[in-house]
């Protein structure tokens, strides 16, 4: 019967304040900063993409043309936030089995092809997601004039350790302090 979890503690409410100021600090700007970029990378792999958000046969998008900024909306910034919101989900998940907190690394001695299979997905997403933001970024270098070579890749992997840095406080928050 030593089998149990351990009964995760109760956040203090202080705790839950710290946490959701940290993330309405943090998460908006940090968007809108990848996004653009994100999306810039989506256009370039899918030109249809480029639609716009007021143009879709959806009840009441059309007003968006109405609303300054809210009129250059499209596809792309819809695909990237999701993208964004799915690697980061991904790192969550990542970073909780290397703690030991999930059950996929226990498939790796009983059902290898499955341990391997969710592997893969998670190293598909992280690296589809850091390859969409450095086309993102190259598509935009051709405004900067002259940038370094390795300034795209660089700051590719700063956005991929920001991202596993951002999954590690959520973990951190979500398992840290059992009873």
């Amino acid at each position: 019967m030593d089998d149990s979890k351990p009964i995760p503690r109760a956040k203090k409410p202080s705790e839950k304040l710290k946490f959701g100021l940290l993330n309405g600090v943090v998460i908006p700007p940090s968007c809108l900063a990848i996004i653009p970029i994100s999306g810039e990378g989506i256009r370039m792999l899918l030109d249809v993409t480029s639609t716009k958000l007021s143009r879709l046969p959806f009840p009441m998008l059309d007003r968006l043309e109405m609303y300054s900024g809210w009129d250059q909306l499209d596809l792309a910034h819809v695909i990237a936030g999701l993208l964004i919101l799915a690697t980061s989900l991904v790192w969550i998940r990542v970073i909780n089995e290397s703690k030991g907190v999930g059950d996929v690394l226990s498939y790796r001695q009983k059902l290898p092809a499955l341990f391997y299979l969710y592997a893969g997905v998670a190293a598909g997403v992280i690296g589809l997601d850091a390859l969409i933001f450095l086309l993102g970024l190259q598509s935009r270098t051709n405004g900067w004039g002259e940038v370094p070579v390795y300034a795209g890749p660089a700051c590719c992997v700063l956005y991929v350790v920001l991202c596993a840095c951002f999954a590690i406080f959520h973990s951190d928050y979500a398992t840290g302090k059992r009873v």
